[in-house]
């Protein structure tokens, strides 16, 4: 577990715990976000790289049916 895990981590366990003992009325959304903080990174950076091959694939295409043409 790399250091930005554990403190995800800890900060997330810190927050459900007062969030059950009533310290904080926040949302079950931004409690337990520290958790999948981690997984939405990793979500944006593959969804930036597939845009990335669709964009470069369909401009390759567009150039090579130009020259074709």
């Amino acid at each position: 577990m790399t250091n930005a895990n554990r403190i995800n981590f800890i900060v997330g366990i810190i927050l459900v715990g007062l969030k059950l003992t009533g310290f904080v009325n926040w949302s079950w959304w931004w409690i337990t976000l520290p958790f999948y903080f981690g997984l939405a990174v990793v979500l944006l950076v593959a969804t930036v790289c597939l845009i990335h091959l669709v964009v470069t694939t369909t401009w390759d295409r567009m150039v090579a049916n130009r020259k074709n043409n």
